[in-house]
């Protein structure tokens, strides 16, 4: 008996210093997403009235706050770490997770397109949340060959394929959706200064995501030698949606997306909540031999 008992001492100690692998201390220490909403929330409520106090805070201009943040979130010539001090001198913050609690995915692109993974901000004037997202073409395979049959004039505008849809899809979410979208802003760009925008949200009612269409377009600016030069409008994509504070409560993984089109190809419709689907986003479209796959970024929480 005293053997047996000596047997599962030594057991015991043995056992209680074995190391805690990795998973079990993430299980333990689970990120609590919510929470660290609602500490952003009062963080940046807390900030903005400090600063409006002690007279050191002039109330910004009439600004759109969903422009503003997808503007600089679209802007390659604006850092990360600047483009949040823009924000925050505007009462914005930037939602931040730590990376050991991100989901472990990885982007599908073609190499093509770069897209960066949602962004999620908070308002602290107007106690909303905005969520972001976008990217850009990094060489010019979006062409189609274009200018090689265009006997074009300066100033002439020709069609890529049909519309462009971007946006973000969201999967794993939890919660009860008493949040709503508000307003929306998207834009396009040849990041040269050429834009079209929006305020009017095409596909998605914000519980599992939303999205934008646009027609992409090559647009002439010098002809030379019979040969045409032209700027591609839809270079740049990039697109918000603002939910009103309950989107606190609301959390889960976002994914932006995009679906280029050219040729005969023409984008009919995106869905949302698709089971088995990636981002949960599936795409209806006619010729569909002529766009490119479908490309996501990196996933985030929110």
């Amino acid at each position: 008996m005293k053997k047996l008992s000596i047997i599962i001492l030594s057991i015991a100690l043995i056992t209680s210093s074995m190391p805690v692998l990795a998973s079990e201390t993430k299980k333990e220490h689970k990120f609590d997403i919510v929470k660290a909403k609602i500490e952003l929330k009062e963080m940046a409520d807390r900030e903005v009235y400090n600063l409006k106090k002690t007279n050191s805070y002039s109330i910004r201009k009439e600004i759109n706050p969903e422009k503003l943040v997808t503007q600089l979130y679209n802007n390659q010539k604006i850092s990360s770490k600047d483009a949040e001090e823009i924000l925050k001198a505007n009462g914005i913050y930037k939602l931040n997770i730590p990376k050991e609690y991100l989901p472990a995915t990885k982007s599908m692109d073609t190499g093509d397109v770069s897209m960066t993974e949602p962004w999620i901000t908070y308002d602290s004037h107007n106690n909303e949340w905005i969520v972001t997202c976008g990217g850009y073409w990094e060489n010019a395979d979006y062409s189609d060959g274009i200018g090689k049959l265009w006997a074009g004039y300066v100033g002439e505008i020709k069609n890529v394929g049909g519309r462009d849809g971007f946006g973000v899809g969201f999967t794993s979410t939890t919660g009860t959706y008493k949040t709503y979208v508000k307003r929306s802003y998207a834009q396009i760009s040849d990041g040269e200064g050429n834009i079209e925008t929006t305020d009017n949200r095409t596909d998605g009612n914000g519980e599992k995501g939303f999205g934008f269409q646009f027609q992409d377009y090559a647009k002439c600016y010098k002809v030379e030698l019979a040969k045409v030069y032209y700027t591609y409008i839809g270079k740049h994509f990039g697109g918000s949606c603002v939910y009103d504070k309950n989107f606190t409560e609301y959390d889960g993984c976002a994914t932006t997306y995009y679906r280029h089109t050219y040729n005969k190809a023409k984008l009919n419709s995106v869905s949302f909540g698709v089971s088995g689907k990636t981002a949960g986003v599936e795409f209806s479209i006619t010729n569909e031999q002529y766009s490119l796959p479908p490309i996501f970024s990196n996933d985030t929480r929110f």
